[in-house]
């Protein structure tokens, strides 16, 4: 026995190295990769990024790219980025904690941790944590994008607070709406079970633990730490741009790490909420987070803080500010994951980048990529030729509408053809363009401008130009039909009046 017990050491320790140089990814792949990420990142002008790729529980290769502020500054693994709505996992993180604690059951009322929670509609009260999580509360993607306006900052508190005048815009529990408000009401619910701002205990309950040593959660520390500078997509360039980190966005948009940072985060969430020694939650709490429980469209499932894509198994969630987008990718099938960070942001280019991360999963499992099939640089051309076409359109209408002035007639025909009617019509499709758009994208005016500069502007420029002509129009003509009926007029239109 003590033979074969010696005979089994023997081979199990001749097995380890065999077995940590399987796992260990191809040299030529990481370059390969990098390689990749540089020229994807070139081509679409985005200034900086930082990589991080984990396989199981050990981090694989971190990277930075590019410039961090418009300095030159390089980019390192251990620069921080705002992460947007990547901290929505980070939030739900917490209140599992808090769960797993006896603290929170998830499936009570958010009313009995939160008694002065109250909505315009009275179903608030019947909305649960798990709601919260799942984005099933019925509050709306709309409502929850009002607070990204970079409006003066509110503690949690305050913002809740500000919740009273929503309603709901369907039953809770019954409809998947991804909606900041939701996150920041939970953010709210850690702070009053733990008995700590939401911000310190982030730190001492997640980033410390998984020493994640280059995370934040106020601007002045990360800026201090070397954070990037953020920028803005104008005419399809970069532009530098700092947005205001505000308290009440934490638990939804607003907690800042680096790559390396994340792959701390990624191995815990990867490894039944372990990393190294830190134990951040038990297993079947992850396995709770990381589970589909609402399914807004076929093949995408909403966990809680982690989007499902059904054909491929991986997990996922971007996160989106003016100035900075994220990706965290997690495949449970192969162990990889993926953080991927850029200074830099526009609703194209999220989309952009998200297929990026998308990709880098399929080369680390050998697969092949498609052939490039972004649609972005095309996205920017159109935009800029939108401007271009809005522009000579404007110019176009104020002719047209001066040769409309220039014969009118003083009769009520004359007047409604050529003054009243284009008037009325101008106001019409000011006020669809005023109340539409935002609807149709379902983001305030104030965010749609912060998101998307050029876009943005250029359709605030149309609403705006319609709205103020359909004004004019009429008093222009007015003024003009009082010129030509005034006396000289008067004269020259009586019978036998003197020629001059």
């Amino acid at each position: 026995m003590r033979l074969l017990a010696l005979l089994l050491t023997i081979l199990l320790l001749a097995l380890q190295p065999v077995t940590a140089a399987a796992a260990a990814p191809d040299p030529d792949l990481l370059t390969r990769i990098d390689q990749y990420v540089s020229a994807a990142l070139a081509k679409v002008h985005i200034p900086g990024a930082a990589l991080a790729l984990v396989k199981g529980d050990q981090i694989i290769h971190l990277k930075g790219f590019g410039k961090a502020d418009p300095n030159g500054r390089p980019v390192t693994p251990e620069t921080p980025f705002v992460l947007g709505s990547l901290s929505k996992s980070i939030t739900a993180t917490a209140v599992m904690q808090l769960v797993e604690q006896g603290k929170i059951d998830l499936d009570a009322p958010v009313v009995t941790y939160l008694p002065e929670f109250t909505l315009r509609d009275s179903r608030a009260s019947r909305i649960t944590v798990r709601h919260l999580l799942e984005q099933t509360s019925g509050l709306s993607t709309y409502d929850g994008r009002i607070q990204l306006d970079g409006s003066a900052g509110m503690s949690l508190a305050e913002r809740v607070q500000s919740y009273q005048a929503l309603s709901l815009t369907a039953e809770p529990g019954s409809r998947w709406q991804y909606s900041n408000v939701n996150y920041t009401i939970a953010g709210l619910l850690v702070e009053r079970v733990a008995g700590e701002p939401f911000a310190s205990y982030i730190r001492a309950h997640i980033f410390q633990p998984l020493d994640m040593t280059h995370s934040h959660t106020d601007l002045a520390s990360a800026q201090a730490d070397g954070m990037a500078t953020g920028h803005q997509i104008l005419f399809g360039r970069p532009v530098a741009h700092t947005f205001p980190v505000q308290p009440d966005g934490l638990p939804a948009s607003n907690l800042i790490a680096s790559a390396g940072d994340l792959a701390h985060y990624l191995i815990a969430q990867m490894n039944g909420g372990r990393f190294g020694a830190a134990q951040i939650l038990k297993p079947e709490s992850v396995q709770a987070l990381q589970t589909p429980t609402a399914w807004p469209m076929r093949g995408y499932g909403y966990a809680m803080g982690w989007g499902y894509e059904e054909g491929s198994g991986v997990l996922r969630h971007g996160g989106d500010m003016p100035d900075f987008h994220g990706d965290l990718l997690m495949d449970p099938r192969s162990g990889w994951g993926v953080a991927l960070l850029i200074n830099v942001n526009s609703n194209f280019l999220g989309a952009h980048v998200t297929q990026l991360s998308r990709n880098l999963i399929a080369m680390l499992n050998g697969e092949t990529l498609p052939e490039d099939d972004s649609t972005y640089r095309e996205i920017i051309l159109y935009t800029n030729l939108l401007v271009v076409a809005v522009l000579l359109g404007a110019a176009g209408l104020l002719l047209l509408l001066r040769r409309l002035r220039r014969g009118l007639r003083p009769t009520a025909s004359g007047i409604a053809l050529r003054l009243a009617l284009p008037s009325l019509l101008l106001l019409l499709i000011g006020a669809l363009l005023w109340g539409g758009i935002p609807r149709l994208v379902t983001t305030p005016w104030r965010s749609i401008l912060l998101f998307e500069l050029t876009l943005g502007y250029t359709l605030a420029f149309l609403t705006g130009f319609t709205l103020l002509l359909g004004l004019l129009h009429p008093v222009l003509g007015y003024r003009q039909l009082g010129l030509s009926s005034g006396p000289a007029g008067a004269a020259a239109g009586r019978p036998g009046a003197p020629a001059r």
